[in-house]
């Protein structure tokens, strides 16, 4: 059976959802955090793995089953970090790849209006923005570290 990964990855953890093609969630593992600049590619790509397989054990899964992989990463700040995870995952895991910013999850399952915004303070703070036009942008990297979690 083939299925679909969603991560969630923050500084301090990585949440793995598995769907079916359906997009009904079938199971969900977790792992440590990870920060492609601050812990190296191979570091965050790791804990995504551990995550994607605790998820997948629990219903008798492999990484190879896995379809397609959208995720929410900690440090997709700029197109250039995002082209830079999704190049990193799609290694890791030997399938395509969405990566956004883990901000911008966060604020796309909070709502589905356009002209909003987000405010996400853990470990680092970040302002994920939906603009009237549908481009979405994140501020995080604008914001003083003396502001940060």
């Amino acid at each position: 059976m083939k299925y679909v990964l969603g991560l969630d990855q923050g500084r301090t953890k990585t949440i793995a959802a598995i769907a079916d093609l359906d997009g009904t969630i079938l199971s969900v593992g977790g792992a440590g955090g990870g920060h492609h600049y601050l812990t190296g590619m191979e570091h965050a790509a790791g804990q995504m793995k551990s995550a994607a397989s605790a998820a997948l054990g629990r219903i008798g899964g492999m990484q190879g089953d896995i379809a397609a992989i959208g995720g929410g990463l900690a440090g997709a700040d700029l197109p250039h970090d995002c082209q830079a995870l999704k190049k990193g995952v799609e290694k890791a895991f030997s399938c395509p790849a969405v990566v956004v910013n883990d901000c911008i999850i966060a604020l796309r399952a909070e709502t589905s209006e356009r002209s909003s915004l987000i405010i996400c303070a853990g470990t680092g703070l970040n302002v994920g923005v939906w603009a009237p036009d549908g481009s979405q942008d994140v501020l995080g990297y604008y914001i003083d570290e003396l502001w940060h979690g």
